[in-house]
């Protein structure tokens, strides 16, 4: 049952994951419904945030209540999400209600859950096993491009608000699926569990600012291309099928990251880890901001990015684990990801602004190097912290 569990988790986060296919909805958004640059990552941005505040609670609504009934809420919250966007009839303030505030709600409710539980059945593999489980959010975005690109290819002229309905019947089934399988022994934990840690002590702990900001500069980084591989690849006069083949290679880069980081932290310890990621990071971003002109090297730095990203997921709850314990993972970690938050608003915002002034994403990578620099160095220097 404890192996059903981490395959029921990367279910769920197969139907969470696809908020990293938005990409895939920025041109329809532009074309279709007449949205700025600025207007499509202020809905992906909303959604992200929110999704890092909603687990602030869902964190503490799984220690108390177990793991299915959160799950349950973000099943449910994701349907709504995309059933009622399909009626919106394309007002970006509704959007705002559906895709950014049921969707993100949805995400953080079944994060937690799909990061506890295989971290709780598995203690003493938690990196393999939670790295298999998160490595779903990846395969998400993959399937929902190319899930996308199907319905596009049946039918050309397919409205967005269709593609919202058909998507949020795909996911309320899966979710159906998974809930039942997602547990573990509370029973047994009983005897260990320690009262949930305070607030102010999560943010007075001197590990705590610099696993914050390590987090917020690598998705800076990662969160602004993802948001934009669709249209930066068409920036590039690459072809659609490209775009579409770009996102899908980013979210595998991605998924592969989680799952081979998740094993790499268990057998090297986070600190050699981390400077991988980093380091991966940028270099690729740097090749990325040189505006490919060949499509397989853009698709092996688009992987090597999305890679590079995607071990963050893993390094930063083991290194919460480390030092609160892992009992209290699904109530500090929360805190840490809001850093993701923070990120998600303002990196795909800024990209989407600087697009709008420019007509190029230069600058906007330009920037997210250098703050995915910054973090590296200020890790480094406070290694000890942590």
């Amino acid at each position: 049952m404890k192996v059903i569990s981490v395959i029921a988790s990367f279910l769920l986060m197969l139907c969470l994951g696809g908020v990293y296919a938005w990409s895939i909805f920025v041109p329809l958004l532009k074309a279709e419904l007449g949205f700025s640059s600025t207007q499509t990552q202020i809905l992906i941005g909303s959604t992200l945030g929110i999704f890092a505040l909603t687990m602030t609670v869902s964190g503490r609504l799984e220690q108390r209540f177990g793991p299915r009934l959160v799950a349950s809420l973000s099943g449910f919250c994701l349907f709504l999400a995309y059933f009622l966007a399909s009626k919106t009839q394309g007002e970006f303030s509704l959007l705002l209600l559906t895709i950014s505030l049921l969707a993100g709600l949805a995400t953080g409710f079944g994060y937690v859950v799909c990061l506890v539980v295989p971290a709780k059945n598995f203690p003493n593999h938690k990196g393999l096993a939670v790295g298999i489980s998160l490595s779903g959010f990846g395969a998400g975005a993959i399937l929902l491009s190319h899930y996308i690109k199907s319905l596009m290819e049946i039918q050309s002229d397919i409205s967005i608000l269709t593609i919202f309905f058909k998507v949020s019947l795909v996911y309320g089934m899966a979710a159906l699926i998974a809930i039942p399988f997602l547990k573990y022994d509370r029973d047994q934990e009983k005897g260990s569990i320690q009262p949930s840690v305070s607030a102010i002590s999560i943010l007075s702990n001197p590990g705590f600012a610099i696993l914050f900001f390590t987090l917020f500069s690598a998705s800076f980084a990662g969160l602004l291309v993802l948001s934009n591989i669709k249209p930066l690849i068409l920036s590039f006069s690459f072809s659609e099928k490209t775009a579409t083949l770009g996102i899908s290679l980013y979210a595998f880069g991605n998924m592969s990251g989680r799952v081979v980081y998740g094993y790499l932290v268990d057998k090297l310890g986070g600190y050699k880890t981390t400077i991988s990621s980093f380091s991966g990071l940028i270099f690729f971003l740097s090749f990325l901001s040189f505006v490919p002109q060949n499509e397989l090297f853009m698709y092996v730095i688009l992987f090597g990015t999305g890679f590079s990203y995607g071990g963050f997921f893993i390094l930063m709850p083991m290194y919460t684990a480390s030092i609160f314990g892992v009992n209290q993972l699904g109530a500090v970690y929360p805190f840490v990801f809001l850093a993701y938050g923070l990120a998600g608003i303002f990196g795909p915002l800024s990209a989407g602004f600087l697009f709008d002034f420019s007509h190029s994403y230069q600058f906007s990578l330009a920037i997210s190097i250098l703050i995915c620099c910054l973090g590296l160095y200020i890790f480094i220097r406070n290694r000890k912290l942590i």
